[in-house]
């Protein structure tokens, strides 16, 4: 028996066996077994779509069910719809991206911006519609082909590996959380991640820092002597660095709160240095403890030009600061890019003497295999500790071989 009603879940618990209700675009069955049946039963483009979606039994849930039709709907309006025949197919890549997202926000978990972008941007419009359950290392391998052979965007340079490491364990971890939730058979994504430049080829030595810092600080665009401070003297990532808002640093405690991180939230550590500027920053421009560390330019009605009220990019100014420091990219060996002050300070950490774990705490890395990339010394660093060694090796076997005073001198009572 079927009923119209508005959909809920005190609704459902209500239905038994053999009843159902309807709305919404959906249909909602109690099967005689007692498990829920969620169907997507409406038109789409005036395409008639009837089809099982998920069981109770599997985990799903009535918002789930929601964001596989927004999904379907959405995919639609783009002319991209390409509807499975049968509940065989299973769920598509872009219907399990709605409800991984979709719980990760409901739920307390990490990174979802970042996780959604890598969807929305490049996952979705070359494997979304592709069922989930099918896409293994050879689908994997021809997206990370394409993703290589794209540039980022805004700027002149390919999509790096790095980039496409990061978009693969999102995928994986998406691809897991359905296996767990039951919503998808068993699945394991095999490809592997690709090997990654060495970290420290982007790093500046201390008098090319200098040189960046005080290029920076006569800039006219205010921003950038900031940026520049705070990237080179905690190692935060750009997108950390300009969402910083005043009231997450905590000046006594010399502490700067990162929310949103790829390994989650931290507390970043700062040095008096930048403390000094922070604080004088803050006073010179008024800010509260709710601005933006990098409040948004304002349009001539006085509102901010971007959405979330923050400067979102220093992209446009980084070319002629680097140009006002003489820091080409045949000055210095390599092209320096914004992710270069992050290997800067990175390998100051490590230079100084700091343990590798107390690194990583600082540095955000997810694994202390990816400090250790840090630690590379020259040939010439190497020579040098060697003969250090040497000369203390030698020095005690000399010890050894000399008696002391006293034992001498008993050496020589006996004697007598």
């Amino acid at each position: 028996m079927k009923k119209n009603a508005a959909l809920s879940v005190k609704a459902l618990k209500a239905l038994e066996p053999g009843q159902s209700l309807s709305g919404e675009g959906l249909t909602i069955e109690r099967l005689k077994s007692g498990d829920l049946r969620f169907k997507i039963a409406t038109q789409i483009n005036r395409e008639r779509v009837s089809r099982a979606i998920g069981f109770e039994s599997e985990g799903f849930t009535l918002d789930d069910a929601r964001a596989v039709l927004a999904s379907l709907r959405s995919r639609a309006r783009e002319g991209a719809l390409q509807l499975p025949v049968a509940r065989k197919t299973g769920l598509l890549l872009s219907e399990l991206a709605e409800i991984y997202l979709g719980r990760l926000e409901a739920g307390d978990g990490k990174n979802v911006g970042i996780k959604r972008a890598h969807f929305e941007l490049h996952l979705l419009p070359h494997l979304g519609a592709l069922p989930a359950a099918s896409i293994d290392e050879h689908a994997f391998g021809g997206y990370r082909k394409k993703r290589r052979a794209e540039k980022v965007l805004h700027r002149e340079r390919l999509t790096t590996d790095a980039t496409v490491n990061r978009e693969l364990s999102t995928l994986r971890h998406a691809l897991n959380s359905g296996v767990r939730w039951k919503l998808i058979p068993p699945h394991a994504l095999a490809a592997k991640p690709t090997k990654e430049a060495d970290g420290t080829r982007g790093a500046l030595n201390a008098i090319q820092t200098a040189k960046l810092l005080e290029a920076a600080r006569l800039d006219p665009d205010a921003d950038i002597h900031t940026f520049v401070m705070v990237a080179a003297n905690t190692s935060a990532r750009l997108s950390e660095v300009l969402r910083i808002k005043v009231g997450d640093i905590d000046f006594d405690r010399l502490r700067i709160s990162i929310h949103e991180a790829k390994a989650g939230a931290r507390e970043q550590p700062m040095p008096p240095i930048l403390v000094e500027h922070l604080q004088d920053r803050i006073k010179r421009r008024g800010l509260k403890r709710t601005d933006w560390l990098f409040p948004s330019a304002l349009k001539r009605d006085g509102t901010p030009k971007s959405k979330e009220g923050r400067r979102m990019s220093i992209a446009s100014v980084w070319p002629r600061v680097i140009k006002a420091a003489g820091l080409t990219e045949e000055e210095i060996g390599h092209k320096l890019v914004r992710h270069s002050l992050r290997h800067t300070a990175i390998t100051a950490f490590v230079k100084s003497g700091a343990d590798l774990q107390v690194v990583q705490k600082m540095s955000g890395h997810k694994t202390l295999s990816m400090v250790m990339r840090y630690t590379h010394t020259r040939d010439a660093e190497i020579d040098l500790a060697m003969e250090r060694m040497q000369a203390l090796m030698a020095a005690g076997s000399a010890a050894a071989a000399s008696p002391a005073p006293a034992a001498a001198a008993a050496s020589e009572t006996v004697a007598e």
